[in-house]
Order: C-alpha cells, then sequence, then structure tokens
C-alpha cells in the first residue's frame, strides 16, 4: 500500500480555473481569452472572435503576449483567423487580411449583418472562387461554379448551405 488511509493528499496544482493556472496556461502558449478580444489600446475584437496562445497577467487580466492565434467557432469547428507571432501584428493580419491571388488554405467569413467581406478579402475570379470553396467542402452543380448576378446573395464567392453547398461566385453589387 503506497497510500495508508490517513494520508492527506494535495489538491491538484494548480486548480483548475485559478489565476495561477491561467498564468501558467499563459507562459505555455494555450491561454484562451473568451470574445471580445483586446490588444494593447487597440479597438476589441469581436464577432466571436476568441484568443489562444501566450499571454501575461498585466493590469488584474490576462493579455496576449508573443504568438497566439485568434479564432472563430463555427458549427463547433475552430476557423484560424490569424496566427503570427506578436499580438500587434497579430491584430493586423486580423483586421487586414491579405489576400492571395491563389488561394491554397482558405478562410471564411460568416456574414451575418453585411453582405460584404472584410476589405480586401473578397475572391474577385470564378476560378479562385472554384480553389476556395473546394478548399472549405464545397461542390460544383453540374462541374461548374454558379454564377450569377443577384441583388439578394452576398457579392463574391460563397456557399449556400441551403443549396447542397454548391459554391456560387457573384459579381455584382
Amino acid at each position: 500500500v503506497l497510500i495508508s488511509e490517513n494520508t492527506k493528499v494535495p489538491e491538484a496544482y494548480p486548480q483548475i480555473g485559478s489565476p495561477v493556472e491561467s498564468i501558467l496556461r499563459g507562459l505555455c502558449g494555450e491561454h484562451y481569452i473568451p470574445s471580445p478580444v483586446k490588444i494593447g489600446d487597440r479597438n476589441a475584437l469581436d464577432n466571436g472572435l476568441y484568443y489562444i496562445g501566450f499571454s501575461l497577467f498585466q493590469g488584474g487580466k490576462m493579455i496576449p503576449w508573443m504568438h497566439g492565434r485568434l479564432s472563430r467557432s463555427i458549427d463547433g469547428v475552430e476557423t484560424v483567423i490569424a496566427s503570427t507571432e506578436t499580438p500587434e501584428s497579430l491584430y493586423d493580419e486580423a483586421t487586414n487580411p491579405t489576400p492571395t491571388s491563389s488561394p491554397t488554405n482558405s478562410c471564411y467569413f460568416p456574414l451575418e449583418n453585411d453582405s460584404k467581406c472584410p476589405p480586401g478579402t473578397a475572391i474577385t475570379k470564378v476560378e479562385q472562387c472554384k480553389q476556395a470553396g473546394f478548399n472549405i467542402g464545397g461542390n460544383l452543380k453540374n462541374g461548374e461554379v454558379i454564377t450569377r448576378q443577384l441583388h439578394d446573395t452576398p457579392c463574391g464567392c460563397y456557399i449556400d448551405l441551403n443549396d447542397d453547398t454548391n459554391i456560387h461566385f457573384d459579381n455584382g453589387s
């Protein structure tokens, strides 16, 4: 017998949910900061974005520090919006994403009250739309991207979840 009935077993260290656990997770690059995420003196990042990464305890709260990522959970799946080495570059990447001419890794934005993509992120060519759509599980209809110009759909590239996840491209306004 390694432990007798009278042996006092210490509590787990650190206690889950304690400030010490937060600091330890922050130093290990595993800390979670829920939305809205505040980085320095910049505007808070909302829209369901959360931070996971290195953080420090400062001013009575945990703040992003060094490498981390901003993500959004969509249908229970984490979608990484930005991932960089510093909080400042993380904020810049999340607020001013750089589109690629030939996307290999797709990122999508759930459009709630606005039918426009964040500045600089709209896909403007059918072939780019096709590749981006494939990267996030979209399908072609009769072997083609559905191309149309309607006023009640998002401008650019999108997947209509009510239409068998077909890839759509709308270059209208």
